[in-house]
């Protein structure tokens, strides 16, 4: 979504771009803060048959309590019939636990996806204004999918992880799309050895999906990756001059996940843990997201 082109956005599209050229994933700002809860009272109380913006607030605000494991977000004052909208104001203007936000952020959205809207398209307007704010904001994360995810690059993010969440949506690819998301929650909480190995899981479950579906008779359930990147080729599913690049990010899955098995846990607990570094992780994460994407897609 493009947001209003006022002098403060043309100014900034003439010097820098239109978005930030480096995100940062720490801390959101108060001001956008205050752009988030303006479009949520927004969407709150003008799309919905059955509730009203009030109890939409209050379903959130109590299941954040639970998450938080407290009585109370924060203070709203005498008990009154705002309670609920005024408790995550207070909250989200305050809280200073970056994970808590994004959390608290996708619970709404969540909540506000399950209720029956007046109209889904003014409800996703209003998510897509949200992300275009936290782009503009220099705020490394997108809602897609009915989740948050932390981008690194938003030409992949646009052109590659979007659309693959769609084709992943295919009640057909239920495995591979938990495994993905699984595999940018363990990302986000700094688990970069799950991830690479969720990724991993992701690749060979489409493959396998794909080789029941055509049939191929060599494949079982013992196959490795090496027998299913073999299949694609051998059965012309995918052009040969892709060839390179799939047995490339083969090995690199594998050869990742088998170094860091074997030297952090493999051997005893006198090994010594092998430190992955967030890029190799994120690395892998595009590479799987991209190879995801063109076998969905040639599975069509």
């Amino acid at each position: 979504m493009s947001l209003p082109m006022t002098y403060r956005r043309r100014k900034l599209l003439r010097d820098k771009g239109d978005v930030a050229d480096i995100y940062q994933y720490e801390s959101m700002s108060d001001r956008l803060r205050a752009q988030v809860l303006l479009r949520l009272d927004e969407l709150a109380t003008t799309s919905y048959w059955n509730f009203n913006g009030i109890e939409i607030f209050q379903f959130v605000v109590d299941e954040m309590r639970q998450e938080k494991g407290v009585f109370e977000l924060a203070s709203s004052g005498p008990r009154v019939s705002e309670q609920g909208w005024r408790e995550f104001r207070g909250w989200f203007l305050s809280e200073d636990d970056t994970d808590y936000l994004l959390s608290g952020l996708e619970t709404f959205m969540r909540i506000a996806s399950n209720l029956d809207a007046k109209s889904p398209e003014v409800r996703d307007r209003h998510i897509a204004a949200i992300n275009a704010f936290m782009l503009e904001d220099g705020f490394g994360f997108q809602f897609e999918g009915g989740e948050i995810f932390e981008i690194g690059s938003t030409f992949v993010h646009k052109e590659v992880v979007v659309p693959l969440l769609g084709l992943l949506s295919d009640p057909k690819y239920v495995t591979v799309n938990e495994e993905f998301r699984k595999s940018h929650q363990e990302f986000k909480a700094q688990d970069y050895e799950d991830s690479i190995h969720d990724c991993c899981n992701a690749f060979e479950s489409m493959m396998k999906i794909i080789a029941n579906e055509q049939g191929w008779v060599e494949i079982t359930e013992k196959s490795t990756a090496k027998d299913l990147v073999k299949a694609l080729y051998d059965h012309d599913f995918i052009p040969s001059y892709t060839q390179q690049g799939f047995t490339g990010l083969r090995t690199i899955l594998e050869g990742s996940i088998n170094v860091v098995r074997n030297k952090a846990g493999g051997h005893g607990q006198g090994a010594t843990p092998r430190v992955i570094d967030k890029q190799v992780a994120e690395y892998q994460l595009n590479q799987t997201a991209t190879a995801l994407k063109l076998l969905a897609e040639y599975n069509k």
